[in-house]
Order: C-alpha cells, then structure tokens, then sequence
C-alpha cells in the first residue's frame, strides 16, 4: 500500500459534495464499509508513519499547499498542454449539465478523483514531484473524452478532426516521453552472476537504483543457495538516514576503507558510475582503496546510457568474515544467512 493510497478516503467526501446527496451520511453502510477500511488499512499506516515522516522534506501548512497546488499543475500542464487542459474543462462541466446520466456521473466522479490527488498531496507535506500526481492523469484523459464524446454523437465535425483533437491532447505527454532520457543498462545481471560465480562477500556501491539492481540480480542468480554475501557501502562506510541527510563517512581515507573491506572478507567490489561521477563521497574513497593493489580491476560501460561499471576482485580470496558482518549490521538477514534463524 503507498502512502498516497489515503487519498481514496477523500473521493466519497468530495463526491458527496459535488453531488449534494447529503443523505448518503445517514446510510449506516457507508460508515461501517470506511470502518472496516481503516481496519485493514490503519495498523499499517500506524507502523510505516514514522519511517514515512522521515522522508517528509516539507513542513505542513498554506505555504507548502500552495507550492505543491502550483509545482502539480504545471506537472499537469506538461502531460496534456493547453488542448487537453482545455478539454478536460469542458469535460468536466459535463458534470453539472443535463447531458446522459451515466456520463454525468463518470464527470463527478472523474472530478472528485482529481480534487482528491490535488487536497491529499497539497495537505500531505511528503514531496513534490510530477509523478505523485498519476492517479489524476487517467481520469483527466476521462474528462477529454467526455468532451469529445457529444461532437461524436452530433456528427459536428468530420471525424479526422475528432481524432486529432484527442491526439493534441496526447502530443505533450508523448514529446515528454520521446525526450527522457533511457534507463542506464549496467550490466546488473552479469554482475550478479558473476557475484554468484565467484561467491564470498562483496561490496556493491552506488546510487540507490543501481547498487538495488545488482544486488536484486545476485539475489536472483543464487537460487536461494545462500552462499554469498552483499554489503552495500553507503552502510558501511557511511551513515545517513534513508533520504541521504545528515551523510558523513564512516571510513574518512582509503587506508581505513580497506582496513574494513578486509575486516569483512571482501572478495570482491561493484561500484557504479552514472554519467561516470561517483556516486558519493565514500565511493571516491572505495575506489582508491582498492586501486593501489591487491585486486583485478576492471571498468565496465554501460550498454544503454552514460556510465561505467567498475569491478574489482580480490587476487587472494579469503572467506566472509561472519561474526563481524553479524556485529555490525542492523540486517536481519544475517541470522538467516548464517543458519541462527529459519
């Protein structure tokens, strides 16, 4: 369940509203379909607040309401333009016109939708950006059908010209989509196999996406077998919390880096380089631990984007420290790793 999934309980209210049927509030089936909602959904909500609120980068209030009411129109002015913001208004007013009572209705419900993305991420200080306003898109997309549909059923205008009045409202979001740039291919799966292929402990670097890839990837290849190890360095040698605030090294200097890196039992490191910078201070330090010698080095482009893979392994093996990593990782992983819990 995202955290934005509490933006559902906003619809009924705002539907409520927009339609004036007061008397739904006196039915006993609406509140007891919302308590048993909040029975399934709020000893979730209640365990993942906290770590959720960490991430909050906004305090709640008129300021950030209006900065994200403002930051999430021009997202929705970008993915359909004037044409389509245009048609969604007309769209919309379907919604409090005699037109088919099923098309009204769709109207109402489209718009109470969309004011719900809009009041949820407004109130909720989390973060603004374009993507948290996608549950509004396809029912924005609704309401420019809506406005089409009665020049359809008029026959108004030859139907090429329907036609390409829906696709104006379509060109914005597919220049968006033709200009971004492609995912970065960096060779997670042959890296996870060759983590699984050599076996022991290794240290995978870099941003969250890539160093979650590769570890995904040699989590995939070794079958369950549980034979190797994947320490992430933004652990261990640094500390932050989870949005990368309060960051500082924990290994300050390479001496100290391969000092833990043989503590550990390293066999080998992965580091990624998007657009070849290093993704973090510690992964400068990682880098020139490792380089004097001791180990295979060896860079890796990118199939797809700009980057580079950096691979080192250890020229003599030595065995995964256990008792070390155990002692110094909040993972609970280890004890299963280790065979001290099923």
């Amino acid at each position: 369940v995202k955290g934005n999934g509490a933006l559902v309980a906003l619809i009924p209210a705002i539907d409520i509203a927009l339609t004036w049927r007061w008397r739904l509030l006196r039915l006993p089936a609406l509140w007891v379909a919302a308590l048993l909602t909040m029975a399934v959904v709020a000893p979730w909500y209640w365990l993942s607040f906290k770590i959720s609120a960490g991430g909050f980068n906004y305090a709640p209030g008129f300021e950030y309401a209006w900065l994200a009411l403002a930051t999430n129109a021009q997202a929705i002015w970008a993915n359909l333009g004037a044409a389509g913001v245009a048609l969604a208004l007309v769209g919309a007013a379907s919604a409090f016109r005699t037109v088919e009572p099923g098309e009204a209705r769709i109207a109402r419900l489209a718009l109470a939708v969309i004011l719900a993305t809009l009041v949820f991420q407004s109130i909720v200080p989390a973060a603004i950006e374009p993507r948290y306003i996608s549950p509004l898109l396809p029912w924005l997309v609704v309401l420019i059908g809506l406005a089409i549909l009665p020049l359809v059923r008029a026959a108004a205008a030859p139907a090429l010209a329907l036609a390409a009045l829906g696709l104006a409202a379509l060109v914005p979001a597919a220049l968006n989509l033709a200009t971004l740039p492609p995912k970065p291919d960096l060779h997670a799966t042959s890296l996870g196999g060759a983590i699984v292929q050599l076996g022991g402990a290794w240290m995978v670097d870099g941003r969250a996406g890539g160093e979650g890839a590769v570890i995904a990837a040699a989590a995939y290849a070794d079958k369950g077998d549980r034979h190797v190890w994947v320490a992430r360095a933004s652990q261990w040698l640094s500390t932050s919390d989870f949005m990368g605030r309060g960051y500082r090294l924990t290994a300050a200097d390479p001496a100290a880096a391969r000092a833990l890196l043989d503590r550990i039992g390293v066999r080998g490191v992965i580091s990624l380089a998007e657009r070849n910078r290093y993704a973090y201070p510690h992964s400068h330090i990682l880098y020139r631990a490792v380089a004097p010698g001791g180990y295979a080095l060896l860079r890796i482009p990118f199939n797809t984007g700009s980057g580079t893979a950096f691979r080192a392994i250890r020229a003599v093996p030595i065995p995964p420290n256990v008792a070390f990593i155990e002692q110094h990782t909040g993972s609970a992983n280890v004890a299963r790793m280790s065979g001290k819990s099923p």
